[in-house]
């Protein structure tokens, strides 16, 4: 498969590997989803090429830096796996795990950035993607983030029409230069 990826691609897949997977904390789950990351179809995993890239050499001309969660995170509501299994499944639909860290907003000097986890369900066969809800959704329960995640996902869905391109990178792309979630007081 040599010539199908750039030395580019294969750079930043084993950068991505060594600063991911192969340093401490060892983790044999963040293996395990990086193994199924690498076996899903070649365009997927382009797209996903792209999401690492832009972990590892952030674009400052975006809103949001995105962190590769290769593990369910504590707290990753609504995925009901336990915290540090593995957080990417490949099958006929493709669940992806993204940390989106607001870039030079800070409310005040003793505040972290604001960050949200995003759990990405990538339909492979309909080639769309939309935020892993709650069964049933309630709408009230929805936190004014996954309220706002869920609005650009539909809106984007409703725009990109491209059924030729994998739509994980450019959903991902848009929720790190548009996306707005309400502060909370």
């Amino acid at each position: 498969y040599q010539d199908q990826w750039t030395n580019e691609e294969i750079q930043i897949l084993e950068k991505f590997f060594d600063l991911k997977v192969a340093s401490p904390p060892y983790k044999v789950n963040a293996l395990t989803a990086f193994c199924r990351l690498l076996g899903a179809p070649a365009c997927i995993l382009r797209d996903c090429l792209q999401i690492m890239r832009l972990e590892l050499m952030p674009d400052r001309n975006l809103k949001w830096s995105v962190q590769w969660c290769l593990t369910i995170p504590p707290g990753a509501h609504p995925i009901s796996a336990p915290a540090g299994t593995p957080a990417v499944v490949v099958k006929s639909k493709m669940i992806i795990m993204l940390m989106l860290t607001r870039i030079g907003l800070m409310l005040s000097s003793n505040t972290e950035p604001q960050s949200v986890i995003v759990p990405l369900l990538y339909d492979i066969n309909a080639n769309t993607i939309q935020l892993v809800e709650a069964r049933p959704p309630a709408p009230h329960t929805q936190t004014p983030a996954q309220m706002a995640i869920v609005s650009m996902l539909r809106r984007f869905a409703e725009l990109h029409q491209n059924p030729t391109e994998c739509a994980i990178f450019p959903s991902v792309r848009e929720l790190m230069t548009n996306l707005v979630i309400p502060i909370q007081q």
